[in-house]
This record gives C-alpha cells, structure tokens and sequence, in this order.
C-alpha cells in the first residue's frame, strides 16, 4: 500500500534513505526528513507491507533550471529507493505513479530524476518507468 508518510514513518525512511546512500548519517537523513515536514513543496509516500515501511519516494518542486526539462516548476524525484528483497514486484514503479499525481497536482507538467553514471540498474528502472535520458555529465570539485 502506497501513502503519505507520517512523522512516525521517518526513522524507518531513514534507515532507507542510509541503504540508498550508504556515506550518509542517518541521523542527519532524519533531520532532513523531518525538516520538510509539512512544506507544500516537498513530498514524502511510502510503501508499507505487513506494517513496515518496504519503500519510499521523496519529491520536491524545483524553480531553477532542471537539466533537460522546459518548464518550471518541475517536480523531481530526490530519492527513490524500495528494498532489495521486494524489488521486480512493480513497487518502484508503484511509487513513480504516485509521484507522476503529485507532479499533476502541482500543476507540473514534468517530472525529473537523476542517478549516478555508474548505477546501470537504476537508469534501466527509470527506463522502464518512462524516462528518456536527458544528459550526461561529469562533475568537478577543486579543493581550495
């Protein structure tokens, strides 16, 4: 069953959120959860089997440019993550649906997402969601 999370849903989103980036504190992916608790710009659902949280999606409304897209706002997909076991049963699917309804409700007529270069798997789901590639880049950092 996929629905709205609730504040009591965070810690075990958390505990997600650090399999989906395994270099992220949990604690610190709690906060962030909890702080945008409550914005009409961000969204949080969940699926839940047996009364736990098997996977989730987080979205945002973003008004800065979005690579590939021509419009604005656009809704964009900043997690997506369904555990390993539960995978290939169409929940990853499930949840880009109901993220395409909120990008709707926000009156979007584009929803976006991004993945790692490396991360064939990922870009294959979202292949299978109904993406099309936009660009591909490589990202420079300088320490000074």
């Amino acid at each position: 069953m996929i629905r709205v999370a609730s504040q009591e849903d965070f810690p075990a989103i958390a505990q997600l959120a650090a399999m989906l980036w395994p270099s992220e504190d949990e604690n610190i992916l709690l906060g962030e959860f909890k702080a945008n608790h409550g914005s009409s710009d961000h969204a949080l659902y969940i699926c839940e089997e047996k009364n736990e949280v098997i996977g989730f999606v987080e979205l945002s409304l973003r008004n800065d440019y979005v690579e590939g897209t021509s419009s604005s706002p656009v809704a964009y997909i900043e997690a997506i993550f369904v555990k390993e076991q539960y995978r290939k049963q169409r929940i990853g699917i499930a949840l880009v649906q109901r993220a395409e309804e909120w990008a709707r409700e926000k009156g979007c007529r584009e929803l976006a997402s991004d993945t790692e270069i490396s991360n064939i798997t990922s870009q294959n789901f979202h292949k299978q969601c109904g993406f099309e590639e936009a660009n591909r880049i490589v990202a420079f950092v300088k320490a000074l």
